[in-house]
């Protein structure tokens, strides 16, 4: 059973947060995973396809949007260029990243 004074992320609308020095031990992530998992793999979810992937992981390390591993990985503008369904994702994903809350995962895989 889950804690119901854990923290959680479900459902948030991380565009333009600021999560600088945030301890996000025990969070629920918007998609539902927990943060120790999420972080080990945040772009899961957004980049399945090896090849972006790929250029999502290349790009690991650039913080402005033209060369942020979303953009490398799908070439989407800003976050009005993602599909509906993938927005809130990728929100919480830039506002993690941008706030060095995310290490580069592995090329090999989930």
């Amino acid at each position: 059973m889950s804690d119901p004074t854990a923290p959680t992320l479900r459902g948030a609308d991380l565009t333009g947060a600021d999560l600088t020095r945030a301890d996000l031990t025990d969070a629920t992530m918007p998609d539902g995973r927990a943060w120790e998992l999420y972080r080990l793999d945040a772009p899961a979810g957004i980049c399945d396809a090896p090849e972006a992937r790929e250029r999502a992981i290349a790009a690991w390390g650039s913080h402005t949007w033209q060369d942020c591993p979303m953009h490398a990985a799908h070439g989407w503008s800003d976050l009005g260029d993602a599909p509906a369904d993938k927005r809130r994702d990728v929100a919480a994903f830039v506002a993690l990243f941008d706030a060095r809350l995310l290490e580069r995962p592995s090329e090999a895989g989930k």
